[in-house]
């Protein structure tokens, strides 16, 4: 772990602050948010008419 600045620093938006080393093989994808879709539903309307 290497740690960019120190206490009462001031770092500016977009540099790094802490990066973390990982082994190759348990390293995943930098900068991918997983894509979450609204959930798909089909709904079935009537209209009932009140008869007076």
């Amino acid at each position: 772990m290497r740690i960019h600045g120190g206490p009462g620093d001031k770092i500016n938006v977009g540099e790094p602050l802490i990066v973390f080393e990982v082994p190759d093989n348990t390293a995943g994808i930098v900068g991918t948010v997983p894509k979450e879709e609204a959930p798909k539903r089909r709904v079935r309307l009537s209209a009932v008419l009140d008869e007076d």
